[in-house]
């Protein structure tokens, strides 16, 4: 499933490639950032917290990872997304999600909500990625980046 999502995001950038530059490696997982990213961590000690940062400025990707982050989206949201999804990253169940929220659209990603939800512990998880975006480009980058993200029992190549 993460090929599907990885391929539809570069269809939507129409044939231009992305490179995929560095490996974020944070004590709750990891992700990859395109190499017009930066990453800085914004605190907390319960959860690993920090943005993702188009070089340009034009686009922030907020992230809050670990056991105390909670679920920002989860299915409770439903009738306030434009549309849901579920799929798979890497070997954990995922919801995303894109909010209208007045004239901004919001999307949200959670990745193992399921997992919490069954009792499952797993340092890594939730891990939510959301961000504001105005384009196809805000999609395309926000889908790769996390498609990318695993855990730390999960290799980057799984």
């Amino acid at each position: 499933m993460k090929m599907n999502l990885v391929l539809l995001a570069l269809v939507s950038l129409g044939g231009h490639s992305l490179a995929l530059a560095e490996t974020i490696q944070t004590s709750r997982g990891a992700f990859t950032i395109p190499d017009s990213f930066s990453q800085k961590r914004t605190g907390t000690k319960d959860s690993e917290m920090g943005e993702i940062a188009r070089r340009d400025g034009a686009l922030v990707i907020h992230y809050d990872i670990g056991q105390s982050a909670g679920t920002r989206m989860h299915r409770g949201l439903e009738k306030e997304c434009a549309w849901i999804r579920e799929y798979s990253i890497g070997k954990h169940k995922a919801l995303i999600g894109l909010m209208q929220k007045g004239t901004a659209r919001e999307l949200v990603a959670t990745i193992g909500a399921k997992e919490i939800a069954a009792g499952e512990k797993n340092q890594g998880l939730p891990a939510n990625f959301w961000t504001t975006v105005k384009n196809d480009e805000d999609l395309t980058d926000f889908l790769l980046i996390v498609a990318s993200f695993r855990t730390p029992e999960t290799k980057i190549s799984d």
